[in-house]
């Protein structure tokens, strides 16, 4: 799986941001749909806020949900802690 490039799984049963965190070892993976997961459903969050969850585990992401990854939004999401 080292050399997956894409990957969808939206409308799934993830919860948990912390399950993006096990694809970072996967350098290869640029594209990963996720919408529809409960983890963004949460009232709490914002669309922004997700997306940085997600970004910062998953240093390799060009696009995510369809959206490019931009560089300022990188860092955004890196420099946020949780």
């Amino acid at each position: 799986m080292r050399k997956l490039r894409i990957l969808y799984v939206a409308n799934n049963k993830i919860s948990d941001f912390a399950e993006f965190g096990k694809l970072k070892d996967n350098p290869a993976l640029e594209e990963l749909v996720a919408l529809g997961n409960p983890c963004y459903q949460d009232p709490a969050l914002d669309v922004p806020t997700v997306r940085a969850n997600i970004i910062r585990q998953i240093p390799s992401l060009k696009i995510l949900d369809g959206e490019r990854v931009e560089l300022e939004e990188r860092e955004a999401a890196e420099s946020k802690q949780e």
